[in-house]
């Protein structure tokens, strides 16, 4: 190898290293799924939901321990709640439910279980 060929393989390396290490230094922090470019930022806060919506205490064992019959929707079934969930969802679920609510969304196929289908019966 010539001398000119060692001296730019040199540089090569040095500018590739300086280039991995700002990387690692100004804080290119991609492990949050909000601060990814590929996704739309979240520019808007999730809606004030109706007391009694989500368990204050008790997580899902509430509502596992719930009989199906007795959970209600307490949303009106309307264009304008319609079309905030499909907002919502497009901001906070379809990157792991995917676009098809099958539980088949690119950053849902590297969790352990799936996401859920959420065309199924049991949802």
């Amino acid at each position: 190898m010539c001398l000119n060929g060692r001296v730019f393989l040199m540089s090569f390396v040095i500018f590739a290293l300086f280039i991995g290490s700002l990387c690692l230094f100004a804080g290119c922090d991609y492990a949050r799924m909000k601060d990814q470019e590929s996704i739309r930022t979240y520019e808007a806060e999730p809606p004030e939901m109706p007391a009694g919506t989500i368990p204050v205490s008790g997580g899902s064992e509430v509502l596992k321990k719930s009989k199906p019959e007795d959970l209600h929707n307490p949303l009106p079934n309307t264009r304008e709640v319609l079309e905030k969930g499909r907002l919502a969802f497009g901001y906070f679920c379809i990157m792991c439910h995917g676009q098809n609510f099958d539980g088949n969304g690119t950053v849902g196929q590297s969790f352990a279980p799936l996401p859920t289908n959420l065309n199924t019966p049991y949802v």
